[in-house]
């Protein structure tokens, strides 16, 4: 699933310059997962996003920017901000901040607020030093869908329509970046990632509100990608427990089901019973589990069960947090 098609021929970072600064779409990678990109300030080009991925026009991009100097082009930027940038960008954290006039409706879905990161991925930084511009990359899938860590995973989700890529490899995080909200009162976790609530207290010096357990009731379900109770679904349904205890096999078909399971030792457990089975990590390691989440459930998609059994991840780390927010939106509906 991984794997890249011996007739696809990646495209050089020049390339993908060219085709993002004429207005046209390139796939990038990123730290956190591969992006869609293209002129965050140029509506037209923007809407060739929307149109590739089938997203819905009421779901904000993130603008990808360079320094805090390009943020100031889009964004209003507050003193809580100034310390959040100094602190962690470039990296996995997007902030929310007011919007400038520049914006266009659909980079920000009509909003008062923009979504702002500046990624930590060479390629994706050089890239943005020859554009010398905005960049709106949201996840290069189609919409809801798994997101891409590798080459391959873009390509299998757009087929002939594939832009072109900038080759990557395999992202180093594999789940999206935190996104801050810091256009409240008090600084909200919209989408939990690599970045902690913990360590962005400790930068602030104040309260951080979880504010993506209860997307269903929030007046802010809109404010972020990835806050639709439904979201990095693959076809095939998945059927989420609380924890390993509740995989109860008198509930499970070895001819239907394919078991993800997080360790080993789980693995071997069920694999015994001759269940179909995929390993996120030998040891467990919540870093090795958020890298191979997406990865391990596109191949899941690729295997013609009926059913993925797995169960939310234990801890309270923040890694856990994160995964489980990614399974709990995957299973949704």
């Amino acid at each position: 699933m991984g794997k890249n098609p011996a007739n696809f021929n990646f495209s050089e970072l020049d390339s993908c310059v060219r085709a993002i600064s004429s207005g046209n779409l390139a796939v990038l990678p990123t730290e956190t997962v591969y992006g869609l990109a293209a002129l965050a300030l140029d509506e037209e080009a923007v809407g060739k996003i929307f149109s590739l991925k089938g997203r819905p026009p009421t779901n904000p991009l993130i603008v990808h920017v360079l320094d805090v100097k390009m943020c100031e082009l889009v964004a209003k930027i507050n003193p809580f901000a100034l310390k959040i940038l100094d602190a962690f960008w470039p990296g996995p954290l997007t902030i929310v901040l007011p919007k400038k006039p520049i914006i266009p409706f659909n980079t920000c879905a009509g909003l008062s607020t923009v979504a702002v990161r500046a990624p930590d991925h060479k390629s994706f930084r050089e890239v943005l030093k020859k554009v010398n511009a905005p960049i709106a990359a949201p996840s290069a899938n189609r919409s809801n869908k798994v997101s891409p860590t590798t080459p391959g995973h873009v390509l299998h989700n757009f087929g002939k329509d594939c832009p072109p890529i900038l080759n990557g490899g395999t992202c180093e995080h594999g789940l999206e970046s935190t996104v801050l909200d810091l256009d409240s009162d008090l600084p909200q976790i919209l989408r939990p990632g690599p970045i902690s609530k913990e360590e962005i207290e400790q930068c602030l010096n104040c309260t951080v509100i979880e504010a993506f357990a209860d997307q269903e009731n929030s007046s802010n379900s809109l404010k972020s990608p990835g806050m639709r109770s439904k979201h990095y679904s693959p076809r095939t349904p998945i059927i989420l427990k609380e924890s390993f205890d509740e995989l109860s096999f008198e509930n499970l078909d070895p001819n239907h089901d394919l078991i993800i399971c997080s360790n080993l030792e789980e693995e071997e457990n069920f694999s015994r019973y001759h269940f179909a089975t995929l390993l996120l990590s030998k040891n467990g390691k919540l870093n090795e589990i958020a890298k191979n989440l997406y990865h391990t459930l596109q191949i899941a998609d690729s295997m013609d069960k009926k059913r993925i059994i797995m169960h939310k991840i234990e801890g309270s780390e923040n890694l856990a947090i994160a995964i489980n927010d990614r399974l709990l939106r995957a299973s949704s509906g």
